[in-house]
């Protein structure tokens, strides 16, 4: 059965259309197919990542008024592991159902391993509609106060839909003791976001090779318990 993830978060300037990214190229690397699907209508920049602005012909709400079908829509990033973009669109006026997301999420849960949606900051009629299809909820928050009161009521408001959020914190500083930090985000996921803690992605500051190799290390990790983990009752 496939995954279908939605990646949300409290707070906007998180990280999380990167954290989207992140996690679709290193299921990729661990022999997943995967699609990526922006629905930060308005705002798309998931294809800015991987610079495939020049490559958009149809969009994600082309396929979801049925202007085309999602084959012509999807885009190749790595065909070789099988990563794929689905593009937001620039229409801000467009409102998302969930009957035509739910076809959508359908199709491409017969081709697809894992389907990882990018949705907007904040909590918004795009999580309504997307709520009913989805098979994992991860909340992306920084440490900062304001993140984290945000990254709470995004849990809460799972929590009123009967889902579990799964908890990711981005742009750590690398700790001098690497299990305290563990420990301590652990009890911050579980005490103050009420949320499952499933993993840090460590700030990157340039091309560091030791920078690299943690930010790989900490992915894996992540990625093993997304695709291996058959609730959300997983435990590190």
């Amino acid at each position: 059965m496939s995954e279908v993830i939605m990646i949300a978060s409290g707070k906007g300037g998180v990280g999380k259309t990167t954290v989207t990214a992140l996690l679709g190229s290193q299921l990729a690397r661990m022999d997943k197919t995967v699609v990526m699907l922006d629905t930060d209508f308005g705002l798309r920049n998931l294809d800015l990542y991987f610079q495939l602005q020049d490559r958009i012909v149809y969009n994600l709400v082309d396929v979801l008024c049925g202007t085309c079908s999602f084959q012509q829509a999807i885009i190749p990033i790595d065909e070789q592991h099988h990563l794929y973009l689905i593009p937001g669109s620039k229409d801000y006026h467009f409102r998302l159902t969930s009957e035509a997301f739910r076809i959508l999420t359908q199709q491409l849960s017969r081709q697809f391993d894992v389907v990882l949606i990018d949705t907007p900051a904040g909590i918004t009629h795009t999580h309504t509609a997307i709520l009913p299809v989805i098979t994992q909820a991860l909340v992306v928050t920084t440490m900062t106060e304001a993140a984290l009161s945000d990254g709470m009521a995004m849990c809460r408001f799972l929590h009123t839909r009967n889902l579990t959020a799964r908890c990711i914190f981005n742009q750590l500083e690398r700790p001098i003791f690497p299990s305290h930090q563990r420990e301590r985000l652990q009890e911050i996921s579980q005490e103050l976001l009420m949320a499952e803690y499933l993993g840090g992605i460590p700030m990157i500051k340039g091309h560091r090779s030791y920078d690299l190799f943690v930010l790989r290390g900490s992915l894996q990790q992540i990625c093993t318990r997304l695709s291996l983990c058959d609730s959300y009752l997983c435990t590190e």
